[in-house]
């Protein structure tokens, strides 16, 4: 919600107060002045609470009005003016418009407990809306022992919004007196009344304890699964002996569920590592996986489950591959014991293997000594990023380059940076920029840079400074780039919904780069 102190201070430059302004004046300029008078208007009328309410017809008018910001301010003006402010709002809540009823909601909720026995007389009314509204603000206002019995029989409501809107106002009172009801409710065939009752069955938190049972089965549903692991978690360090249990479950699905959820608890899920551990050994890819998951937001203190992660990364199953390696990566340096085949994954083809690879050798550092030869022969075999690789050779070692120059001869230099940008410059048009960076002090030289555009009905229209244009490929020769030097190159492509744009840069001393700006996904290439 906005600050309206702050809000006012801005634009006026001028103190919030007006204490000569009688109500009569305030309403006047609440109809009448601009709007920065309004917003002084209203903030005063919210000063002088219940002596305002004369000045209700004309806030009620605001708060129908367009204004979100003066809407706001209403409704909080219309709280603090309290009881006479609550039938006017509760005459809103029929409206059609839906930001209107919601305003009109806070504001009967800012009101307190004395908005409830008047809120609580619509509880039938007609309108959906209006009960939608109502049981909205019964989450907030009165005392549990009066409002949970008139919740509980608003909970008959047959129309979906209503029922949604009791359920919820149920959670947020955070009373276990209406457990054994919410509980029934998950037995509704509704999914979006079963994801209500699992949220506000979370929002009760501790004392919800009676409901974890009943919770599990949903963590084998593909629409529950999320909801349904956040619950859990609300409801504490009690549900994770439940959730040990449902790894064993005869359901793939809720086994699967289950060791998501138990990652949700971070460190105190380590006296169910052991039983998480032993899941990414399932049968069923999909337990794999989410098993990784589990292990992946726990992060630390899962030493345990490195050797069972590094066997996955030879899973016949890609998502399998690419859950464990992102599991690692979390990890961190405990991932020391998974190193060799992590190392493996320098070779893939797909961009974030080797990048997940790389990033776990970067945290490794020195810990990761063993992976330099692989690093060092991958800079000279595609498909490689040589900057990143780079990058994570100078963490491990800083002096890779000394002991490693008689191997390989692209380490001579320090290396050469490309990067491409793509934006539209008119409809079917691209404009591309290519930046080319010497990293190293020293002078390259008989530098070859070439551009190419993919996709059906994708072409190359113009490309500047000496550009050789072939087909689709743009080609410039550079005699020379000094060290630490920085050159731009322009083309313009024409495309037909897709576009794909790589360049390459090679030199003499065989420092070279990769660079590509697509408007398709990153898929395996």
């Amino acid at each position: 919600m906005f600050n309206k102190h702050f809000i006012i201070f801005l634009i006026l430059g001028v103190s919030l107060c007006a204490q000569d302004n009688t109500v009569d004046q305030l309403i006047e300029k609440l109809s009448q002045g601009s709007k920065q008078q309004k917003y002084l208007a209203i903030n005063e009328l919210g000063n002088m609470g219940a002596d305002a309410a004369k000045a209700i017809p004309q806030l009620i008018e605001t708060l129908r009005g367009s204004d979100y910001l003066l809407k706001v301010m209403a409704a909080e003006t219309l709280g603090k003016i309290g009881e006479k402010a609550v039938e006017p709002l509760v005459a809103l809540f029929r409206l059609q418009d839906q930001e209107t009823r919601e305003h009109a909601v806070d504001a009967t909720q800012r009101v307190g407990d004395a908005a409830f026995a008047i809120v609580v007389k619509h509880k039938a009314d007609d309108s959906f809306h209006v009960r939608v509204c109502v049981a909205t603000t019964l989450a907030v206002v009165g005392k549990n022992a009066a409002v949970l019995p008139e919740l509980l029989s608003m909970l008959k409501d047959e129309h979906l919004e209503v029922k949604k809107a009791v359920i919820k106002a149920m959670g947020k009172r955070k009373s276990s007196v209406v457990l054994p009801q919410l509980i029934a409710q998950l037995s509704d065939e509704n999914k979006q009344v079963q994801l209500c009752t699992i949220q506000s069955i979370g929002e009760i938190g501790e004392n919800a304890k009676e409901a974890i049972a009943h919770l599990i089965p949903f963590l084998g549903e593909v629409e529950t699964l999320d909801t349904t692991g956040i619950s859990l978690m609300q409801i504490g360090d009690a549900a994770v002996t439940h959730l040990q249990k449902a790894l064993r479950h005869e359901k793939p699905q809720i086994r699967g569920g289950a060791a998501q959820a138990i990652g949700r608890f971070g460190t105190k899920a380590h006296v169910a590592l052991s039983d998480l551990v032993a899941v990414l050994h399932d049968e069923k890819p999909f337990v794999r996986i989410s098993a990784a998951i589990g292990i992946k937001r726990i992060k630390t203190g899962v030493k345990e489950a490195v050797p069972a992660l590094a066997k996955n990364l030879a899973d016949e199953e890609r998502t399998v591959r690419q859950s464990s390696m992102e599991a690692l990566a979390a990890i961190g340096k405990e991932a020391k014991g998974a190193l060799p085949a992590v190392t493996q994954n320098l070779g893939k083809r797909r961009i974030d293997f080797r990048m997940q690879t790389l990033q776990i050798l970067k945290t490794l550092g020195k810990d990761a000594i063993d992976s330099i030869p692989a690093l060092v022969e991958s800079l000279n075999s595609a498909p490689t990023y040589d900057r990143e690789i780079v990058d994570v050779l100078d963490a491990i070692d800083p002096q890779w380059r000394e002991k490693y120059k008689n191997q390989v001869p692209i380490v001579f230099t320090e290396g050469i940076s490309l990067e491409i940008s793509c934006s539209q410059s008119s409809p079917n048009r691209i404009a591309v920029t290519i930046t080319v960076t010497n990293l190293g002090s020293s002078d390259l030289t008989n530098i070859l840079l070439n551009a190419q555009v993919t996709e059906k009905d994708t072409a190359i229209i113009s490309a500047q400074d000496n550009t050789e244009i072939s087909g689709n490929v743009a080609i410039w020769k550079l005699d020379s780039l000094a060290g630490e030097q920085t050159k731009k190159y322009h083309m313009t492509i024409s495309y037909k919904g897709k576009y794909n744009c790589a360049a390459n840069v090679s030199t003499k001393q065989g420092v070279k780069d990769t660079a590509e700006c697509r408007n398709l996904p990153f898929d395996d290439f």
